[in-house]
């Protein structure tokens, strides 16, 4: 049985389409878990998405999809230091990607770095992410524009506060 299984692991590994399987059902299951998560407020809802988006990522370390999820699992499971490092390493490989980038999930993650300072005092406090939250919710609004991102009114409102507050 063990020779077996290392066989079918083998060919799975060498076979692209099984691994692209491999990596779409482990985000569709990740992306359940979240749900469930919200839906249930269970925290092992998420600890089953964590699991899952990390299993993507080790299969695909550039799916992009998959770390900002990751993220946002790791927020609602209260682990914002994991998440921040991750939107970051996120924001670093998109501005060195250059023009091929998605704009509106830079967008996202923009203004997830931006939130996660803004919501969590806890981490507000310990972070050096203090002087930058306004810096993203600037790019955040940059990127989106005049797009119809449900967020963004609140955004333009918040650094609208913020520009008065200064004055």
């Amino acid at each position: 049985f063990r020779t077996a299984w290392q066989k079918g692991q083998a060919a799975r590994r060498e076979n692209p389409e099984m691994i692209a399987l491999t990596i779409r059902s482990r985000l569709y299951m990740g992306c359940c878990e979240y749900d469930r998560g919200l839906r249930n407020d269970n925290p092992m809802n998420f600890d089953n998405a964590i699991n899952a988006f990390r299993g993507v990522v080790k299969e695909q370390p550039n799916h992009y999809d998959a770390m900002l999820r990751l993220a946002l699992a790791l927020r609602k499971a209260n682990r914002a230091m994991e998440s921040e490092h991750i939107l970051n390493s996120l924001v670093r490989a998109f501005e060195q990607a250059g023009e091929n980038v998605d704009r509106q999930f830079l967008a996202e993650i923009n203004l997830q770095l931006a939130d996660l300072y803004l919501k969590d005092p806890q981490y507000r406090s310990g972070s050096n992410l203090s002087i930058l939250a306004p810096d993203h919710l600037r790019k955040f609004v940059a990127l989106v524009g005049d797009g119809n991102h449900p967020a963004l009114e609140a955004v333009r409102e918040y650094l609208a506060q913020l520009d008065r507050a200064q004055y």
